[in-house]
């Protein structure tokens, strides 16, 4: 059985809409203007800190203000996890046919334990990942190995028989570090086209990731 990594924002949910409204909530305590969801778009996937530190340098504002804003997002977050969150389609049949196979699954996502694991359970996610490890569990965040590693270990099973599924470069890095293969879906939150990130395979539907899994 092979041990499958997932990341989760632009992989196997589209959670931009609420990220941005918590972001903006919190940047509007202190009278900053509003993003677009394009603009946040851009910003996403490093965790909570990061996506701050990105939205107050695009504004010009005090960058000293981070870790309070950071707080005012998380919480408004958690509070709000899927106002506007959707999973992808193909996502639940997928991983229900995956899991019957008796592949195990796990979540490697910088996003933090605060705001993740309300959207998991609310979207009734939680039943396919009994290990899902976030940006602030460790000391370390992809693109280190070590995030990959952690999950594939934590679900008992090992390196050579795993697969990573993301939709960036920090997965594509962190699951090359760990000698993982990685399979790249298009329609995620990349800077950069997933075909030029260097992924073992790319697929535009997440259904795709069963034959794919049949040839690793």
């Amino acid at each position: 059985m092979k041990t499958i990594v997932f990341d989760l924002d632009g992989t196997l949910i589209d959670s931009l809409p609420d990220v941005c409204l918590s972001l903006n909530h919190a940047l509007e305590q202190f009278d900053y203007p509003a993003l677009t969801s394009a603009e946040v778009k851009g910003m996403v996937g490093g965790g909570a800190r990061p996506l701050v530190e990105h939205a107050l340098l695009k504004l010009h504002g005090d960058i000293h203000l981070v870790e309070t804003i950071s707080s005012l997002f998380k919480t408004h977050y958690s509070g709000h996890p899927v106002v506007e969150t959707t999973i992808y389609p193909g996502v639940v049949e997928t991983l229900e046919n995956l899991s019957d196979a008796g592949h195990f699954l796990g979540i490697c996502t910088n996003k933090p334990t605060a705001t993740t694991l309300p959207v998991v359970k609310a979207l009734d996610l939680a039943r396919f990942f009994p290990v899902i490890i976030c940006g602030d569990t460790k000391s370390y965040k992809k693109p280190d190995a070590r995030h990959v590693i952690d999950v594939i270990h934590g679900l008992g099973g090992q390196i050579e028989n795993a697969l990573f599924v993301g939709d960036s470069e920090p997965d594509v890095t962190a699951s090359h570090n760990a000698d993982v293969p990685v399979v790249l879906v298009t329609y995620g939150y990349s800077k950069k086209p997933a075909m030029q990130l260097g992924a073992d395979r790319v697929i535009g539907r997440f259904s795709d990731l069963l034959s794919i899994v049949d040839e690793f």
